[in-house]
């Protein structure tokens, strides 16, 4: 009887020892992907830009690097969750994507986004390009970097015509007009691909949008901005179905 018991002793002890939640000896937990460290001298060459936490300023920020394994966070988002340092509601970026014929430079249309987060303080529009080409039909997306928020999407056909798949535009009669007209700023412009047509003349669709209300909010940061010419048709491109696509970004 004796040894019934201390083996069942025994095995009570054991699965205690297993299952200790004892918070004086808690597990060990490793750290996230925001504290990563980049190999250095190492042969890889492939290229990533990420987020990773700075212990010396108690922030995220982004760092260009080459090497073997992805390291960091893909958003400024996932670092700071990953970090402790949670989203900030009460600060934004905000986004203005206007569309304008190529031909006529008729302002046809645009679309606001307010994205929550941590200000980009930076003069440089984080913009990236993802260029599909059309080996028979291709896209281009265009994402806001530190989130990864997608601000346009379009397709691209090999001789037929795509479309504009994201965003819905609000139409240009929905934009309120001021009586008066902004002064063409000295804008830092930021060719985004693909460049089919390569003109990037600012002076030929800013009387298009000069005396828009919600761009003269826009037009006073000192952000550069983003410009491209949409053609949702190569091989034969088609000028007539061209658009302007101008992105203004500020925060607030």
């Amino acid at each position: 009887m004796k040894s019934i018991i201390y083996t069942l002793l025994f095995f009570v002890c054991f699965s205690c020892s297993k299952n200790n939640t004892n918070p004086t000896n808690p597990p060990i937990i490793s750290k996230g992907k925001c504290y990563d460290t980049i190999d250095k001298g190492n042969t890889c060459t492939a290229y990533w830009e990420n987020w990773f936490y700075d212990e010396s300023i108690k922030n995220c920020i982004k760092k260009s690097y080459s090497g073997c394994e992805e390291r960091g966070c893909k958003t400024i988002e996932e670092c700071r969750i990953c970090s402790g340092l949670g989203i900030d509601t009460s600060q934004t970026n905000h986004f203005l994507i206007l569309k304008i014929d190529y031909l006529t430079n008729q302002f046809e249309g645009g679309k606001e986004f307010v994205f929550k987060g941590p200000k980009d303080l930076s003069s440089n529009l984080d913009i990236s390009s993802i260029y599909n080409y059309p080996t028979d039909e291709g896209s281009v997306r265009f994402l806001y970097n530190p989130m990864q928020k997608e601000l346009f999407w379009g397709s691209i056909m090999w001789m037929g015509s795509g479309r504009i798949g994201y965003p819905t535009f609000e139409d240009a009669s929905k934009f309120n007009r001021l009586t008066s007209t902004i002064s063409l700023p000295n804008f830092r412009i930021k060719s985004l691909e693909p460049n089919f047509i390569t003109d990037r003349n600012v002076s030929k669709w800013w009387p298009a949008i000069h005396n828009l209300e919600i761009v003269k909010d826009y037009a006073s940061t000192s952000k550069e901005i983003g410009l491209t010419v949409y053609t949702p048709n190569v091989g034969k491109t088609d000028t007539s179905k061209a658009k302007w696509i101008v992105i203004f970004q500020k925060t607030n």
